[in-house]
């Protein structure tokens, strides 16, 4: 069995600290500059949040609800899907297309934030009754 919540960590801190990221080193440095008791007030604030923000998604990365679980002639997802929620899915082997897998050190990667395509997210694409289907796992 395979936990797919706990990879999720690196990617959500690289999505959530590149706006925060800039702008604490530019209050930083402003304050380094200025010495102003707003100055701190924010910074503090944005810090906070900041924080707040990875203990929660630190905390996500340890849940156990969603797996991959490889069977004899199929595979068992249990995911969240936004759409959707909580989804359980079961695909024979010979059903699988492919897998798609985006990751965030290619240029194309970086393109694909702005189509809302997440860093190391994973994309199945099965056969359903003759139709082509595909589902976002978030790995």
């Amino acid at each position: 069995m395979y936990y797919l919540e706990q990879k999720q960590f690196k990617p959500a801190m690289i999505l959530f600290g590149i706006p925060f990221i800039p702008c604490i080193i530019g209050l930083v440095i402003a304050n380094i500059l200025l010495i102003k008791v707003e100055l701190l007030i924010m910074l503090t604030i944005i810090i906070g949040v900041y924080l707040i923000i990875v203990i929660i998604l630190w905390k996500l990365s340890k849940r156990k609800t969603h797996y991959l679980l490889l069977k004899d002639y199929e595979i068992e997802l249990v995911f969240y899907d936004s759409i959707k929620g909580k989804v359980k899915l079961e695909v024979q082997f010979y059903e699988i297309v492919r897998f798609e897998y985006y990751r965030i050190n290619s240029i194309k990667g970086w393109l694909m934030l702005f189509s809302y395509i997440f860093p190391k997210c994973v994309y199945l694409t099965y056969n359903a009754n003759g139709e082509k289907q595909k589902s976002l796992l978030d790995i």
